[in-house]
């Protein structure tokens, strides 16, 4: 028997290369709204002040995302905010960029991946943790039960500030996704 919290990591991986929600789509659709103290490698990645994407903390530097949300961008309109899972209470940590790594044959959705570095180290605490990456050896068995989850925009186009979360079967390999 299977948790789905068992494959967090990789569903969220896939958001980050992916944008704002499933794979090939801008949303969030159906799923829950996640308490403060659930996924708390969630980051959101801000340009010029406002949520383009989300991410997750890979280290107390760095946050993995999609490299279509910022291919085009200046470092210095680049923020990230972790620890909140709502943008518009206040609550969280915003930090800087200080550089965005690209990765050399980025093409959406292939190779869809950039880190950024963060100009200050995040400060942990109950609502900010690294996430746990599986390992390249690691296999999922047919039929497994994952969870995607993101910031951004629902189902009606209106931009929402929380955080999403849905159960969704695992068909992609994450393999093909970084061939």
């Amino acid at each position: 028997m299977f948790s789905s919290n068992r494959f967090v990591p990789v569903l969220v991986l896939l958001l980050a290369l992916s944008g704002n929600g499933f794979l090939f789509a801008d949303a969030i659709i159906g799923g829950h709204l996640v308490e403060k103290q659930e996924l708390m490698y969630m980051a959101a990645v801000l340009v010029n002040g406002n949520q383009e994407c989300g991410g997750v903390l890979v280290s107390p530097t760095m946050v993995l995302t999609a490299a279509e949300c910022i291919m085009r961008r200046k470092v210095t309109e680049l923020k990230v905010t972790v620890g909140t899972n709502d943008l518009s209470d206040g609550t969280g940590q915003t930090i800087d960029v200080m550089e965005a790594i690209i990765h050399i044959s980025a093409y959406y959705p292939k190779n869809d991946t950039a880190l950024l570095k963060l100009t200050k180290m995040i400060k942990f605490s109950g609502y900010v943790k690294v996430i746990e990456i599986a390992g390249p050896d690691q296999t999922y068995p047919e039929n497994t039960t994952a969870i995607t989850s993101g910031f951004g925009v629902e189902i009606e186009m209106e931009i929402k500030h929380h955080v999403k979360e849905i159960s969704v079967p695992l068909w992609l390999s994450m393999t093909s996704l970084l061939e």
